[in-house]
């Protein structure tokens, strides 16, 4: 049996371990004696082996959400893509006003000379006119064109000076050719009368028209 506990010795030198002992039965448990002052500190023993992994934890709570970054520099420019394809046609627009009329255009070239009409029918007699006083220094002068193949041709024929135009006519001179019309025949003033021919078949040859002025003395 345990006795009691005896009062605690001085402290005595530390023994040179001993070897270690059986073990023996495990005793009743006494009483807790009192605590003795402290030890010296041993020496330290040598490092243990390293223990196995311990099973995998829970997994924590998530952390609260850190602050937004700073916005990063601009990437390169990327390829450019291939064309689309043709979009539908759109509707048709609505009329638009209608502009200001244009300035009028330049003046043509001159036209070609028409063929002559057809002669037209014998206009009525007129009435005899009353008697006329006697006319004196009665007189008819002419003048001619070149003659050449050119067309038209115009001439005037003048009155001497001191007689006045009283009546004209003119003549073509063909050459041959039968194609010549003459366009007008006419007094140009008091003591002037004109006459103008046409060639109407482009054939070249040679014609010329002649003017003639009746004259007297007034």
């Amino acid at each position: 049996l345990t006795g009691a506990t005896g009062a605690a010795g001085a402290q005595g030198f530390q023994g040179t371990a001993g070897a270690a002992g059986a073990t023996g039965l495990t005793g009743a448990t006494g009483a807790a004696g009192a605590a003795g002052p402290q030890g010296f500190q041993g020496n330290a023993g040598a490092i243990g082996l390293t223990g196995a992994t311990g099973a995998q934890g829970f997994q924590g709570t998530a952390g609260a959400s850190g602050a937004t970054g700073a916005a990063g520099a601009a990437g390169p420019q990327g390829v450019q893509g291939a064309a689309g394809a043709t979009g539908l046609t759109g509707a048709t627009g609505a009329t638009g006003a209608t502009g200001l009329a244009g300035a009028p255009g330049a003046a043509g070239p001159q036209g070609s000379h028409g063929t002559p009409g057809a002669a037209g029918a014998q206009g009525l007699t007129g009435a005899i006119g009353p008697q006329g006083n006697l006319l004196s220094g009665y007189q008819i002068v002419s003048n001619s064109s070149v003659s050449d193949p050119n067309t038209p041709k115009t001439v005037t024929v003048s009155c001497p000076a001191g007689k006045t135009l009283v009546g004209g006519g003119a003549n073509i001179i063909s050459g041959g050719n039968s194609n010549l019309a003459l366009q007008t025949s006419f007094p140009l003033s008091a003591t002037q009368w004109s006459a103008t021919a046409v060639e109407t078949d482009g054939v070249a040859t040679n014609w010329s028209v002649t003017a003639y002025a009746i004259c007297v003395t007034p």
